[in-house]
């Protein structure tokens, strides 16, 4: 799993996994089937945001 992170930790497929109350091997599936959706969209950018790109 690559990149999900809360704060400043990773979240494991473990930790996803104990979250949810399912297996490993689902929370594998799950972020294997998410993961490239979120890929896909593109950052949003609000008025008054002083990050820019």
């Amino acid at each position: 799993m690559g990149g999900v992170t809360t704060g400043s930790e990773p979240l494991t497929l473990r930790r996803l996994a104990k979250l949810f109350g399912i297996s490993k091997s689902a929370a594998d599936r799950i972020t294997g089937y998410v993961e490239p959706l979120t890929a896909l969209r593109q950052p949003q950018h609000f008025e008054g945001d002083a990050h820019t790109c």
